[in-house]
């Protein structure tokens, strides 16, 4: 039931808040999204899954980093609002996020592409973040990445979703998002030949 839940969550996010705008930067510009698909930063809409969304800011700013022949590629960046108006959809971002339901729920997407550029199969931890008043969340306590328990072959690349929370309804504060890479670690087999540790990245800088 859980995963259901959790599943379903991640394919609303991706489809309310979109991923196709050209707006590199952008900040709140009021607007309602009939479409369901919030592009600029000010859409809002309503999902009887989600209750009341509104994107405040986005970042379609390219940003990659590699560790050890691991390639990040974040594509975008968006801080979301939502409002829960019954108990199904509080229940819906307790279990994604791992966290009680505040009032007003404030949340950072980050979508992100994984290459695996090592000779070996890699297993993925998942990944978590900072927001912008410095706060931290790791998996599982806060945030949710798509990619926890994905095995990626050599070679390989895969889109990813992390979702963190955010305590801050501070825009300016949109500038210090960072994710924190999850551990991955490099199989030979069953046996695991190295481990990636953590690491940083600035995601709209």
């Amino acid at each position: 039931m859980k995963k259901t839940l959790l599943g379903s969550f991640i394919l609303l996010t991706l489809v309310l808040s979109g991923c196709g705008d050209n707006h590199t930067h952008t900040h709140e510009s009021s607007k309602s999204s009939e479409s369901h698909v919030l592009t600029k930063a000010g859409d809002k809409t309503y999902d009887k899954s989600q209750g009341n969304i509104q994107l405040l800011s986005v970042s379609n700013k390219s940003v990659s980093k590699n560790i050890d022949d691991v390639d990040y590629n974040i594509s975008s960046v968006k801080l979301l609002k939502t409002e829960a108006t019954n108990k199904n959809q509080e229940s819906r971002y307790e279990t994604t996020f791992g966290d009680k339901w505040e009032s007003s729920m404030k949340y950072i997407q980050v979508k992100y592409t994984l290459t695996n550029n090592t000779d070996h199969p890699i297993f993925i931890w998942g990944a978590g973040g900072i927001d912008g008043s410095g706060t931290q969340y790791d998996n599982n306590d806060g945030a949710h990445d798509s990619l926890q328990g994905k095995t990626l072959q050599p070679g390989a690349k895969m889109e990813g979703l992390l979702l963190y929370k955010a305590t801050s309804l501070d825009k300016k504060n949109f500038d210090k998002e960072k994710m924190i890479t999850g551990l991955v670690d490099i199989k030979s087999g069953d046996r695991d030949i190295k481990t990636i540790e953590h690491a940083t990245i600035d995601l709209t800088k």
